[in-house]
């Protein structure tokens, strides 16, 4: 939404399983960032925690561990190779925590 209110222009629609950053709240509104920086307003409600993966990835070792869901993302580690929780998907990567317990992201391989 663009403004906190349910009366406010629909900015986007967001997927299940979208990592959310919340910069902030107003009521029951969170103000939050989608992994590609848009910005918006979400009815608190409707967010859940990231506590429990949504399922299981295989990854390659050597696999790149990116800081966003970006090709030119900066890489932070590579994999060992694997199967790593999914805790989030955002257009074709998905957000993996890691052994260690650090959170990255892998190309899923599918387009969207």
């Amino acid at each position: 939404m663009a403004a906190p209110e349910a009366s406010a222009a629909n900015l986007t629609t967001i997927a299940a399983a979208t990592p959310l950053r919340i910069d902030g709240a107003a009521a029951n509104w969170y103000r939050v960032r989608l992994p590609d920086g848009t910005t918006g307003y979400v009815d608190s409600r409707r967010v859940e925690t990231t506590r429990s993966p949504v399922r299981r990835t295989v990854v390659a070792s050597g696999t790149p561990l990116r800081d966003r869901p970006m090709p030119d993302a900066a890489i932070i580690a590579t994999a060992t190779g694997g199967s790593l929780p999914v805790v989030g998907e955002f257009a074709d990567y998905e957000l993996v925590e890691t052994a260690d317990g650090r959170t990255a992201w892998v190309s899923s391989g599918r387009q969207k």
